[in-house]
């Protein structure tokens, strides 16, 4: 999925935070995927991944507390009905942190 599908405002929330989206090639054909980032000098630290679940169903979003340590997430929404709103769920989660 191509990043430039979201809406404005969306992107606009991600730009203000000092962050941005990369759409990486899906694991799964037509189970796209958005990883939330924060730029670090020793590469791309994820902060949260939206994603679709198996098969294709409604998004599911982690978010990762420390983005030094990409493996360890924790799953903050399941069941969103927009890939806008499972951004806005990371981006909450980075706001409390």
């Amino acid at each position: 999925m191509d990043v430039s599908s979201l809406s404005r405002d969306v992107m606009a929330e991600v730009k203000q935070r000092g962050l941005f989206l990369l759409s990486p090639e899906p694991e799964y054909p037509g189970d796209p995927d958005f990883v939330c980032v924060v730029q670090d000098p020793s590469g791309f630290p994820q902060v949260g991944h939206v994603g679709a679940s198996m098969g294709g169903g409604p998004p599911y979003v982690a978010f990762a507390p420390d983005p030094r340590n990409p493996m360890r997430t924790d799953e903050i929404a399941v069941g969103l009905t927009t890939w806008e709103a499972g951004i806005r769920a990371v981006l909450a989660a980075f706001d409390r942190s």
